[in-house]
């Protein structure tokens, strides 16, 4: 078992990158094989909307998303991590979720077959996980019809400073078992 996790924070120790380190050595106490990308440092443009991806099955730009598709095809799960910015995931995850377009062909039948286990891990400074579920909620989704099947969300709330999570034993302790469990599937 091969688990991607792609962190999108633009803080390479902040609380979902904890999270998702916590998640990972999970997995790989479950003998999963584990690489997190860190997204933010990596030069990846916006879905320029022209669809040459759908005859290829590869978006045309030329940037660090192709070898981020290289990684999530290698992948058995993909991990998709981001802080919580204005009520939803940040930009960095919502531009690579934009760029996952090639991964549906004209009419919009996922290329994944089969479809890969995924997980969203999102932290929040916002104490009630209830306030922003409605947006949080609709990631899910978009992910299960490129193909990610069903994915399973993690909330680390109440997180108000970029170490906070490091602090929370209870949501480390769930993000390893998170890790184990994707591993075993």
């Amino acid at each position: 078992m091969k688990i991607l996790a792609l962190s999108t924070s633009p803080h390479l120790h902040g609380n979902s990158a904890h999270l998702v380190d916590e998640l990972l050595a999970g997995a790989r106490e479950a003998g999963a094989e584990t690489e997190r990308l860190d997204i933010n440092p990596m030069s990846i443009r916006g879905c320029q909307g022209d669809f040459a991806c759908k005859k290829t099955g590869r978006c045309v730009q030329q940037d660090d998303m192709q070898a981020v598709y290289d990684k999530i095809d290698q992948a058995d799960a993909v991990v998709f991590a981001s802080p919580v910015y204005m009520g939803d995931v940040n930009a960095q995850l919502k531009t690579v979720l934009d760029r996952l377009f090639p991964y549906v062909d004209m009419n919009l039948v996922s290329r994944i077959n089969p479809p890969k286990r995924s997980v969203l891990v999102a932290t929040q400074a916002q104490p009630d996980g209830k306030v922003f579920l409605d947006q949080l909620a609709a990631f899910p989704k978009v992910l299960k019809a490129l193909g990610f099947g069903e994915a399973e969300v993690f909330l680390g709330t109440g997180l108000g400073g970029p170490d906070a999570a490091a602090k929370r034993p209870d949501l480390e302790a769930g993000a390893r078992e998170l890790g184990r469990k994707l591993a075993q599937a």
